[in-house]
């Protein structure tokens, strides 16, 4: 089990989203273009390869919104139920609140000259969802701000960066763009299930990678 170290990481490189009404269409496309279509896993050097010429940072979507694991110690990206929503589907809300999701769920594996802390990049989100929004708000998301990020993360001791406004003024256009403000819906929704099977699809690789199966605690 990793520990509670909190890192910004490259998530304080602005990953140019683009105006608010495209939601996260760019990831969306950028996964298009680095698995080229394929519902398979990619060598995550081919991944960078193919999307090279976006003129956005790979390592964004790399590090915090897809999952890494070695095979035949090659770094690949596998195929989980992000990607095959973003190969099989046109971009919507819908995919928007899973890649939310997967973002805030914050597993992304390992690769090669990852940091122990970079298999859950995003705990300080993770967190601030859990903790402030969910228990302390009551998924009022009228009080998320940039500020409140920023307070709430400087404030805790698992947190070792140096910098919390870049980190905070991103987080809070993620999560505006990633439509938080509808994880509270009370109406079923068709993503639910998608976030059901991201979750199982990458937990069980995290457990084989660390020498777990699914039965064992």
């Amino acid at each position: 089990m990793t520990s509670e170290e909190w890192r910004p990481g490259s998530f304080t490189k602005n990953f140019s989203w683009g105006s608010p009404e495209y939601g996260l269409r760019v990831l969306h496309e950028m996964i298009r273009v680095g698995f080229n279509g394929n519902l398979e896993d990619v060598p995550r050097s081919q991944f960078r390869d193919r999307v090279q010429g976006s003129d956005r940072p790979d390592y964004i979507a790399l590090n915090f919104f897809l999952f890494n694991k070695s095979v035949g110690g090659v770094d690949h990206i596998i195929a989980d139920e992000l990607v095959f929503q973003a190969l099989t589907s046109e971009h919507s809300p819908r995919f928007d609140k899973l890649a939310l999701f997967a973002f805030n769920f914050s597993y992304v594996g390992h690769w090669k000259g990852a940091a122990p802390y970079q298999r859950r990049p995003a705990l300080w989100a993770f967190h601030y969802v859990a903790d402030k929004v969910r228990k302390a708000y009551s998924w009022d998301t009228s009080r998320v701000t940039a500020d409140d990020i920023e307070f709430f993360i400087k404030n805790d001791p698992r947190y070792t960066g140096a910098t919390t406004r870049k980190l905070a003024t991103n987080l809070k256009y993620l999560y505006s763009i990633g439509r938080l403000s509808e994880f509270a819906s009370q109406k079923v929704e068709r993503w639910w299930v998608d976030a059901l099977f991201l979750a199982l699809d990458r937990i069980i690789e995290d457990r084989a990678a660390h020498g777990k199966t699914t039965t064992e605690s």
